[in-house]
Formats: C-alpha cells, sequence, structure tokens
C-alpha cells in the first residue's frame, strides 16, 4: 500500500474527487488516500461554478508524482463539468 497525498486548487467550486470510487475528504485543498501500490486507479472529479472556472489536482506517492490534472475547465455556456485520469502507483 502508498499513502497519496492530493493537492486541489483552482476557482471551481464546490468539487469533488474520488478514486475507485472512494470519495478523497479534501480539507483546505488537501487530503490522501492508501492505495495498492503497483496497481492502476482511476481518479474521478466533478466541479461546479461558471464557464471557464478551473480545477487543478496533483497527487504524490512520497515525492513523486503520480497524476497531475494541470488545469481542468468548465466549458462555455455550461456550469459543470467532470473528468476522470487513469493512474498507477
Amino acid at each position: 500500500m502508498a499513502k497519496v497525498k492530493f493537492e486541489v486548487s483552482g476557482t471551481a467550486k464546490p468539487y469533488w474527487i474520488a478514486v475507485n470510487r472512494d470519495d478523497v475528504k479534501i480539507t483546505n485543498g488537501k487530503g490522501e488516500k492508501e492505495l495498492a501500490a503497483g496497481k492502476e486507479h482511476i481518479l474521478v472529479w466533478h466541479m461546479m461554478g461558471s464557464a471557464g472556472e478551473s480545477l487543478s489536482i496533483v497527487g504524490k506517492a512520497g515525492a513523486r508524482e503520480v497524476v497531475n490534472i494541470k488545469e481542468s475547465k468548465i466549458p462555455p455556456r455550461r456550469g459543470a463539468s467532470a473528468g476522470y485520469r487513469r493512474f498507477k502507483v
């Protein structure tokens, strides 16, 4: 098992993230989850806000970055957006 620490930032609020269908509790932009090492996982996110607002998510196992969503944006004429990314720990 490996502890993955997530850091979430951006202008879109509220937002929600989960890994493998388990919610990641985010407090002050930070949260963590124990994940199986050497396995593939799926990060899912959902955000609400105005068009153009964004969300960035970085996940690290120790010093190693395992997933990086640089900027997921809410598209024009929308009030919400979602996405997912596969990653390996």
